[in-house]
């Protein structure tokens, strides 16, 4: 997955909901999976481990389909934390996750930056 139109660096929300555009790099199946928007030092996936210190980080996910090299627009709608976090006077910069279904977690390429898996993408969120 590759984010497009330079929204790997800034969103903004309206009514709770922002968009990302994506385009699925897979040539015969389509790309199946979530994007989460993460509290920066927080736990972000589901439930923390046990007796994980660390809890509560997803401010923003959607699951989505997109079909194989094409491009699609993803809408995202906020946690409870997410609507306090963009609320604040400056809006919210957190990293991006992605989960693709048979290839597990990973960080969405970047143009200029495709294929690295592991590579940081932050998004500053600020309200309409």
């Amino acid at each position: 997955m590759t984010l497009l139109d330079g929204q790997a660096s800034q969103a903004t929300v309206s009514a709770g909901v922002f968009s990302v555009r994506v385009r699925c790099n897979l040539t015969r199946e389509p790309c199946l999976g979530a994007l989460l928007l993460c509290k920066l030092g927080d736990f972000c996936y589901g439930h923390p481990p046990p007796g994980s210190p660390i809890s509560g980080g997803r401010v923003a996910g959607s699951d989505f389909t997109v079909q194989p090299r094409q491009t699609a627009s993803i809408s995202i709608g906020l946690t409870g934390l997410g609507e306090r976090l963009v609320s604040r006077p400056g809006g919210f910069r957190g990293f991006l996750l992605l989960t693709l279904k048979d290839y597990g977690r990973m960080s969405p390429a970047t143009p200029g930056h495709p294929n690295m898996f592991f590579q940081n993408v932050y998004l500053r969120l600020t309200p309409a």
